[in-house]
């Protein structure tokens, strides 16, 4: 029985000291210099002092699956890449959630565009393949966000 009180008693009051510190005790005080440094912290991810940043913003793409047409027009095979999207800063949440719609138009221009290198219908043409999915991407968002688009894995299926 001694025992069981003991324990009992030490359930309690850890119970009892672990509600005053996380309800009743008091909240140490913030250094004074934290208010600047987070000041300070914010003015640096805004670009310097206060203004805007100029550099750019990357948003990524699910990975795709597109065909791969050759310059006879004919279907080669399918591609899996992994793209990314240069966007102007700022507006890397308009693109974002417009995403679904980008997917669909690349690959609705992917279907008929002649991206295989010259024989080597396997291959894609990686320059040509960005230059054009930063294209569609622009037409399909209707505005200039896109300021480049990277592929940076691409395999044959």
């Amino acid at each position: 029985m001694p025992i069981l009180l003991l324990a009992g008693g030490l359930a309690l009051g850890g119970g009892g000291a672990t509600a005053y510190f996380m309800f009743l005790a008091p909240k140490p005080a913030a250094a004074p210099d934290a208010a600047h440094a987070e000041a300070e912290e914010k003015a640096e991810k805004k670009g310097g002092h206060g203004e805007e940043s100029t550099e750019p913003v990357f948003v990524e793409l699910e990975r795709l699956t597109v065909p791969l047409v050759d310059e006879r027009g004919k279907l080669s095979t399918y591609v899996t890449m992994e793209v990314s999207l240069e966007v102007e800063n700022g507006k890397d949440g308009f693109v974002k959630g417009r995403l679904p719609i980008v997917r669909a138009a690349v690959n609705e221009g992917f279907s008929t565009a002649k991206l295989a290198l010259a024989g080597q219908p396997r291959q894609i043409d990686f320059a040509k393949a960005e230059r054009l999915l930063a294209e569609i991407a622009n037409k399909a968002l209707e505005s200039d966000a896109v300021l480049s688009a990277h592929i940076i894995a691409a395999m044959p299926i």
